[in-house]
């Protein structure tokens, strides 16, 4: 069961006494007091009775991380169990027991020679490589070897696949099984390959260069996009520019968008692919700079360009919308073949979003003209447009209000969506959504719709408007609808805080996540949000809910110092994710966090899982930069040593007992 963090508990670790904390992974690492280690030497003398075996190996499994030192004990006793009883019984115990039952299992898939046997074993260390990377180094070696059946390298790069990006150990004999189209799975290698990053940077690099070889080409081009390095980038820039199939310049185009805001020095060659003869090219190279975030004014041209060709103009309208902002030069022209006699009504649908992404004042009467008008779907789409392009649309505002009065629920939806977006010159409409709210009640996706519109209208909103959203979350017991109006100023913080701050101790994880960016996204800094946070950070119920709250006062900067306690506390979390982020957390609050010193260390020394000890060698490195001082690992006591058999234990096999 996972413990959560105390004050009690965070006490003990501000004054240094780091021994005294509760049984976790990161502590396993550290070493466990004598009690702890009798407690171990009793299961493992269990194992060697076949009667008491099963019921000492569950134990040992309940313990986690704890158990590592007698995982080799483990291993030795069930070193016979056939691949039935080893899958059923021994893997998932030793997949809980982390790094130290790498070691063991690895020395018996040496001596084992049962295929199915080696199977279990090899997912075994599957398993293990969600706590290090180093399970991946035997499958690694096996990879390496040239004298694989099709059979055995399929399963070894199932195995692969589980570990995912935890497999980097193995990303060198795998890319040269890649080239090589070893027994013809090289799509079957890719997938497990795209999962690496860097680590195949060498490999994706060689391919792109194959020059007789198309196919391994546009898999290596498409893989440098989830490589993201300087090097890939460069790479991908040269085949939009140089290759000669359509195909690979559009994969090399969609890579590069891959990559975002690595690849803004790509922005002038794919802002040349805008005017490309094919269009493939054309469109993902106008995807690639709508997510790089670099438009340059050269890759509007050929797109207005285009808007003239009736069989391209659907495409380019489009293209204009994705690049949003940097299209604004296309407005006018939009606008003229908007309310153009005879205009293909798909192109006006299309200009209709595009003039709302792209978010120009300039467009708002135009679009004025299409909500007023007769086609009831172009009017929806102008309603959503006008919100995309915010507080200018506020002249829009009445005829929104009387679409929010009427009966048809598609136009009445987008009216309330475009009065949020339009923000706090939409403020007049709030006590109609209110009404509307209550009116709505029962429709849980209506409701949420309303107050989200009247949250976004801020400081705006009349206090007696945020009075009633909240009495009517209280009423309906719906405490997302009260987090809506947090946003609304100081009245709305005021209201809704104290209804929020109780759902968070009382609804589920999915609300009280939604809650907490609730509350995040108010902007504030203070005690109370800190609070609501520190709540969330203690929650036993959900692990993904304790690591995001570390996250989110890590976004406090400054003024998360007062939960410098219970984010040392949550060092000692069970859930991997939690130790990372309170880690990196704890290194943002600087001298306030002087006592994390020693827990730390310790995760930095000895956590069973790869990230965590990167993270926290990371936190220990910003706060020495900050002049606090870290204990070194000499501070540390003496980690456990392995738990041996007392004597030799009848090997385990497939019969009863196991």
């Amino acid at each position: 069961m996972t413990r959560a963090p105390t004050l009690a508990l965070c006490a003990l670790v501000a004054v240094g006494l780091a021994q005294a904390l509760v049984a976790s992974p990161a502590r396993a690492q550290m070493g466990r007091g004598d009690a702890d280690r009798e407690q171990l030497r009793a299961l493992v003398g269990r194992l060697v009775e076949e009667r008491t075996r099963r019921s000492a190996l569950a134990g040992l499994s309940k313990l986690g991380p704890a158990a590592g030192p007698a995982a080799t004990a483990v291993v030795e006793v069930y070193a016979d169990a056939d691949a039935a009883q080893w899958e059923r019984v021994v893997r998932p115990a030793l997949a809980r027991m982390g790094r130290a039952a790498i070691d063991p299992v690895a020395e018996l898939l040496d001596r084992t020679e049962d295929p199915a046997k080696r199977q279990a074993l090899l997912l075994t260390l599957a398993d293990l490589s969600r706590w290090t990377d180093e399970a991946a180094r035997p499958v690694a070696a096996l990879l390496a070897r040239d004298d694989l059946s099709k059979e055995e390298l399929w399963k070894l790069i199932e195995v692969v696949r589980a570990m995912s990006f935890q497999a980097t150990p193995a990303a060198e004999p795998l890319g040269k099984i890649f080239i090589e189209n070893r027994h013809g799975l090289r799509p079957i290698v890719f997938p497990s390959l795209s999962e690496l990053g860097e680590a195949t940077e060498a490999t994706f690099l060689a391919a792109a260069a194959a020059g007789d070889d198309p196919d391994l080409r546009g898999l290596a081009l498409q893989g440098l996009g989830y490589v993201k390095t300087k090097r890939a980038v460069d790479a991908l820039v040269v085949a939009l520019a140089e290759e000669e199939t359509p195909e690979l310049r559009a994969r090399a185009a969609e890579s590069l968008g891959w990559c975002e805001e690595r690849a803004a020095s790509a922005a002038p060659e794919l802002a040349r692919a805008v005017a490309d003869d094919d269009a493939r090219v054309r469109g993902k190279a106008v995807g690639a700079l709508s997510r790089i975030g670099i438009v340059p004014e050269e890759a509007i041209a050929p797109l207005l360009g285009r808007l003239e060709v009736a069989e391209e103009r659907l495409a380019a309208i489009g293209a204009l919308g994705r690049l949003r902002g940097a299209a604004v030069v296309a407005v006018p022209r939009l606008v003229e073949l908007l309310h153009a006699d005879g205009a293909d009504a798909r192109d006006r649908f299309a200009i209709v979003r595009a003039l709302g992404l792209i978010g120009s004042a300039e467009a708002v009467p135009a679009l004025r003209r299409v909500i007023e008008g007769d086609d009831r779907g172009l009017r929806v789409g102008a309603a959503r447009a006008l919100g995309g392009i915010g507080a200018e649309a506020r002249e829009a505002v009445p005829t929104l209000l009387r679409w929010c009065e009427g009966d048809d629920a598609g136009p009445r939806a987008a009216a309330i969506a475009a009065l949020g977006g339009i923000g706090k010159d939409a403020a007049k409409a709030a006590p109609t959504l209110a009404a509307l709210a209550e009116k709505h009640q029962s429709d849980a996706r209506a409701l949420f719709a309303i107050v989200r519109a009247i949250g976004a209208m801020g400081d705006a909103v009349d206090p007696e408007v945020i009075e009633s959203v909240v009495a009517l979350a209280k009423r309906t017991r719906k405490p997302r609808v009260a987090a809506a109006v947090l946003q609304c100023g100081e009245a709305g913080w005021r209201h809704a805080w104290p209804v929020v701050r109780e759902a968070i101790r009382k609804a589920g994880p999915r609300d009280c996540s939604a809650l907490l960016h609730a509350a995040v996204a108010t902007g504030r800094s203070d005690e109370d949000l800190v609070d609501l946070l520190v709540l969330a950070l203690g929650d036993p119920r959900d692990p993904s809910l304790r690591a995001g709250s570390a996250r989110m006062l890590a976004e406090l900067g400054d003024a998360a110092r007062g939960a410098a306690g219970p984010l040392i506390g949550a060092l000692e979390d069970d859930y991997p994710n939690t130790r990372v982020d309170a880690a990196r957390t704890l290194a943002k609050l600087g001298p306030h966090a002087e006592a994390a010193g020693l827990p730390l260390r310790a995760l930095a020394d000895r956590d069973p899982v790869d990230r965590v000890r990167a993270a926290a060698r990371e936190a220990i490195a910003i706060l020495e930069a900050a002049g606090v001082a870290v204990p070194t690992t000499e501070a540390l006591p003496e980690p456990p040593k392995p738990i041996l058999l007392p004597e030799r234990a009848p090997a385990a096999g497939s019969g009863k007992g196991g």
